[in-house]
């Protein structure tokens, strides 16, 4: 699933807050792809990386139109108790614990397959 796929290399990106990283622009587009460019950008001007492991459970629950769908919409809990903040110099970044954050996407089919589109969330727990 390009979700599944876009959160990986997200994941990638944020260990050396690389926004040029090839898979970001691969599985994502439109603001999606900007807001997760803009946050590992502002990551690289702070040199702060992501370490450890988000956890991901994506589920499809809405698809439209419902005969032949061009969108999906995805709900994920991020998990982010294992993927915390460090400078670049090897030191925590705070002491802030990472948290479990509702993420709601939208996955659409372009012409060059499954793109996510849009991403909205990270304040809700779940």
């Amino acid at each position: 699933m390009a979700y599944s796929k876009f959160v990986q290399a997200w994941v990638e990106a944020a260990k050396t807050s690389d926004p040029n990283a090839p898979g970001l622009a691969e599985f994502g587009q439109g603001q999606a792809l900007r807001l997760i460019v803009g946050t590992l950008i502002d990551a690289q001007l702070d040199q702060r990386v992501v370490l450890g492991t988000l956890g991901s459970s994506p589920t499809a629950f809405d698809a439209r139109p419902v005969d032949v769908p061009r969108d999906v919409v995805v709900s994920d809990c991020l998990d982010g108790t294992n993927w915390l903040s460090y400078r670049t110099t090897g030191e925590l970044w705070d002491d802030e614990p990472g948290s479990r954050k509702l993420m709601k996407s939208i996955v659409r089919l372009t012409d060059r397959g499954w793109k996510v589109d849009a991403m909205t969330g990270g304040v809700e727990a779940c």
